[in-house]
């Protein structure tokens, strides 16, 4: 960990409306409830509506809501601003977009910002953003590759902004994914590491609860559950949204449940169902795996038949609700509590839809990778062109020139 044992200091002597951005930037890590709770009187302290608009897609992008910050960010005037904060705005945009799965539009707004015109950490933060969305959308290998040069580069800054401190710890936590993917866990856990001691130097909230989530779902997958229940515990007791601590407290139930812990199950599920709202933006379907656990629940007590009613309730919401591809999961796992039941009936039935769905949302990603893919081969196309008309004109002014000289000088 060589690279993160003495960490940039933070940026604090920029003038003007960046030195601006970067001070609600650092709010904005560091003390997100203030963040959220304050969000109208910072408001009313700023004069320039672009960093309004800026606040409020920082607003929506904290609770969760990347549709709405998307659209926050695309109203945003970015061509009256100088090229280093109009990178800020444009990689803030591109995250969103990427997490709705709009990463060929994310990119063609990443493909705006002039790095050339940037500093060495303004360029690792666009760096960085690209790895994440060809994380998300295509080369596995160029991810890493870019994500990797971006960490480098933040590291041997003597200084670095709150945008590229999130960066940093963000990279790390997306490099752990990589690896895990690989089945890498060694690294998955190292990256993991690196990304929660940059969050805890810097007090990233948000960044260092997530390396305590990942963290235990590692530690869960590979059944060190007394590992797994000390990150959840952290998170659990930090001062974290609702939507946070409910995943954490559902996580923690799901370890009590494995380990045979009934009671302590039960009360965390009840805090977690509690602790949900509608702001959270897969909260159905974090409430209907809670019951479902509940149902295991009942299970494990030999209580069949009041397992068997609760799954009622769960069939009758789910009919209500309007299931996307991504849930099929969930679907599965309802139909596993339906055969355990003794309902196989209906158990196949459900199976059947958990795999229609799979099938749609294994198309839905094989065609958001191939438009991804066809977007950079038309950017590489373009570059080669752009290169070719470079020679092309360097060409046409050395005839030119040529053209304009005096025959007497060229004869003598």
């Amino acid at each position: 960990m060589s690279d993160v044992n003495k960490l940039p200091a933070i940026l604090v002597t920029e003038n003007g409306v960046f030195k601006e951005f970067n001070r609600i930037r650092g709010i904005y890590l560091t003390k997100p409830l203030d963040f959220n709770n304050k969000f109208d009187s910072y408001k009313t302290k700023i004069e320039d509506q672009s960093l309004i608009q800026w606040l409020q897609g920082l607003y929506f992008k904290l609770n969760r809501d990347y549709e709405t910050a998307a659209s926050v960010f695309k109203s945003i005037d970015y061509d009256g601003f100088p090229h280093h904060i109009k990178t800020v705005f444009l990689t803030d945009l591109a995250a969103v977009l990427a997490n709705i799965d709009q990463g060929v539009e994310a990119a063609q707004w990443l493909n705006l910002i002039d790095d050339s015109q940037n500093t060495a950490d303004l360029q690792a933060l666009t760096q960085a953003v690209r790895g994440f969305l060809y994380y998300k959308f295509g080369d596995e290998t160029e991810s890493q590759l870019l994500i990797k040069a971006a960490t480098d580069t933040f590291a041997r800054q003597s200084t670095l902004n709150w945008f590229c401190i999130e960066a940093w710890a963000l990279a790390w936590i997306h490099l752990s994914h990589l690896a895990f993917k690989q089945q890498n866990d060694a690294l998955g856990l190292e990256a993991l590491s690196r990304a929660q001691h940059i969050a805890k130097h810097y007090r990233l909230y948000d960044a260092l609860l997530r390396t305590y989530l990942d963290t235990a779902r590692l530690l869960m997958h590979v059944d060190k559950f007394d590992e797994a229940e000390a990150q959840l515990l952290d998170c659990i007791q930090s001062d974290s949204f609702n939507a946070v601590k409910a995943e954490s407290l559902a996580n923690l139930a799901r370890i009590y449940i494995l380990t045979s812990r009934i009671e302590q199950a039960h009360t965390l599920l009840a805090d977690a169902e509690n602790l949900f709202g509608a702001k959270h933006r897969f909260g159905f379907a974090e409430q209907i795996k809670m019951k479902l656990m509940l149902v295991e629940l009942h299970l494990a007590d030999g209580k069949k038949a009041v397992a068997s009613d609760l799954l009622d309730q769960v069939v009758q919401k789910i009919q209500l609700l309007k299931l996307e591809p991504q849930h099929h999961n969930l679907v599965q796992y309802l139909a596993a509590c339906l055969h355990k039941v003794g309902r196989f009936k209906m158990a196949f039935q459900w199976l059947e839809r958990a795999y229609t769905m799979q099938n749609s949302a294994q198309l839905e990603q094989r065609q958001q990778k191939l438009d991804w893919l066809q977007h950079i081969h038309r950017v590489e196309l373009d570059k080669q062109t752009r290169h070719k008309l470079r020679q092309e004109m360097v060409l046409l002014r050395q005839q030119s020139l040529r053209s304009q000289m005096n025959p007497h000088f060229i004869s003598n």
